[in-house]
């Protein structure tokens, strides 16, 4: 019987013992498989000893088969060894360098390589961006400034100017006429597009499709175009498939029919990203003359006032002509038909508008970075002064570069949130939403400096190795004599870390010794 079961249970763990037993040095294999030779055969001898194992001692002889892998690396590399490798690599600073790094890199991978940021950053996708401009109106008085101006003035500039090739209005709904699910849609003049020296990547744009329908004898103005839809790439690609052939075609989209005449390059943005059509700007209200109660009044002699509406202009500056002389010419414009204007006209170029969205969030970086920077110089003047030149640079690079990179990865992270925030089914554009994102940039900042200080408070002044072996000294209920506090120890035997367990004005709160030669052996595996 004995000799019959031997081999079924030997044979079944012997070939995983002895694979494990590759991993052993060649110097040591032979003498650690016959250990464990014997070990199994007599394990399987006693096992068969009874009519039938016991499903549990078969799983522990299972357990203990594979399990011979672990002892066969800890055989290899050492297991005291290895554990002395992990926690000095655990307590490293590379380490908390190389996680720097990945949550930095986790940011830009989960934005999808930082678009909102790239977009600031990069040129603007517009063939005439060195000359753009928004217009904006700023009061005379504090904190009096608007984006728009009413559109009579915008109306004059056009016709009278002699500084502009152009003025365009555009405004921001939150959803299409008609539609009730969202839909961020730019509403925006004819010349909208030429102004910006964008055209479309399929089909055309407004004037281009007016331009068409007029060769081919069909009236197609603004008005008569409202209808029609210049729609972003994401749109055409996600909601209407990449379908080539929606160019001219009519799609029911809510209550009503729209016309797709274009779909945008894929690069393209304005204001925001999130602007998934573009329509024409609907015509201005109007309302009757005093003395007529009714629209539907059929009176010969009604007349009908158009009511002026605000607008947000961008205009195309001539070759040559800087923003501030546009300024002065539209400014002059104003002063013709207004005798005591409460403020004046400012242009700003695109570029630099778009730009300077990004100097709230470069100076917290930096603020941030030197907060730290004075708060350490501040808590550790001391050893800053007493140390070595090599170990101070040392300890300043460690926490300037840990804290730049988290400062960066924060700043990054409040930037491309900023669409998360901005979204809302209630308007267009939400203006807080920067506000929003510096707040949570300032808010994630000084959790990263406070990380970051208090990294550096447990670590080793000279190899800064995070600090362990914390041992409670003294007696907690004492203040004055044998104060309670607890001590931290370099693991490669530096120094030692003195922590009170309370701060007064007569115990320092840190302490930092130094250990002398003469501990070397005591901590010799660690060097």
């Amino acid at each position: 019987m004995a000799s019959s079961a031997k081999p079924r249970l030997f044979t079944r763990y012997w070939p995983v013992v002895w694979a494990a037993g590759l991993l052993v040095p060649r110097a040591a294999r032979q003498q650690w498989r016959a250990e464990r030779k014997a070990r199994l055969t007599h394990w399987a001898l006693f096992l068969q000893e009874r009519d039938r194992p016991a499903p549990t001692s078969e799983r522990e002889l299972n357990r203990w088969a594979w399990h011979c892998f672990t002892e066969a690396l800890w055989t290899r590399f050492g297991q005291e060894e290895t554990a002395k490798r992990a926690d000095r690599a655990l307590r490293s600073p590379r380490l908390v360098l190389c996680g720097c790094v990945v949550v930095l890199l986790a940011v830009v991978l989960l934005s999808g390589l930082l678009p909102v940021t790239r977009s600031l950053v990069f040129a603007l996708p517009y063939g005439n961006a060195s000359r753009v401009g928004l217009g904006a109106y700023v009061g005379s008085f504090w904190g009096s400034f608007r984006s728009t101006v009413p559109n009579t003035w915008v109306n004059v500039w056009q016709s009278q100017n002699t500084t502009l090739d152009g003025i365009a209005e555009y405004a921001f709904s939150p959803r299409l006429p008609g539609r009730d699910a969202g839909m961020v849609v730019g509403q925006v003049s004819a010349n909208f597009f030429d102004v910006l020296g964008v055209g479309a990547q399929l089909g055309q744009t407004f004037h281009e499709f007016e331009r068409a329908s007029a060769a081919g004898g069909t009236e197609a103005n603004g008005s008569n175009c409202g209808n029609c839809l210049v729609v972003s790439y994401d749109f055409w690609r996600n909601q209407l498939h990449g379908d080539r052939a929606i160019i001219g075609r009519t799609l029911q989209l809510g209550m009503y029919k729209w016309k797709i005449v274009g779909v945008l390059p894929r690069s393209f943005w304005f204001v925001t990203r999130d602007a998934q059509a573009w329509m024409i700007m609907p015509p201005q209200p109007v309302m009757l003359s005093s003395g007529h109660q009714s629209l539907h009044d059929a009176a010969p002699f009604r007349t009908e006032i158009q009511v002026a509406r605000l607008t947000a202009p961008v205009m195309l500056l001539k070759p040559g002509v800087s923003a501030r002389d546009a300024e002065s010419d539209l400014n002059s414009l104003i002063e013709r038909f207004i005798k005591s204007p409460t403020g004046h006209v400012v242009i700003t170029p695109i570029q630099r508008q778009v730009r300077q969205t990004l100097t709230p969030f470069i100076v917290a970086w930096f603020a941030g970075l030197l907060i730290t920077i004075a708060a350490a110089y501040w808590h550790y003047h001391d050893f800053i002064r007493g140390a070595a030149a090599r170990l101070v640079a040392q300890w300043w690079a460690f926490i300037v570069f840990k804290t730049g990179i988290l400062l960066l990865a924060t700043t990054l992270a409040a930037i491309e949130l900023v669409r998360a925030i901005g979204h809302s089914e209630e308007q267009a554009i939400d203006p807080t939403v920067w506000p929003l994102s510096i707040w949570l940039c300032v808010a994630l900042g000084v959790v990263a400096m406070f990380w970051s200080l208090r990294d550096q408070r447990y670590r080793c002044r000279v190899c800064l190795s995070k600090l362990g072996l914390a041992v409670m000294v003294g007696d907690q209920s004492r203040l004055l004599l044998d104060s309670g506090a607890t001590e931290f120890v370099c693991p490669r035997g530096h120094g030692m870390l003195h922590v009170s367990a309370m701060e007064t004005s007569w115990i320092d709160a840190e302490h930092w010794t130094r250990l002398d030669p003469s501990w070397n052996e005591l901590f010799g595996d660690n060097k």
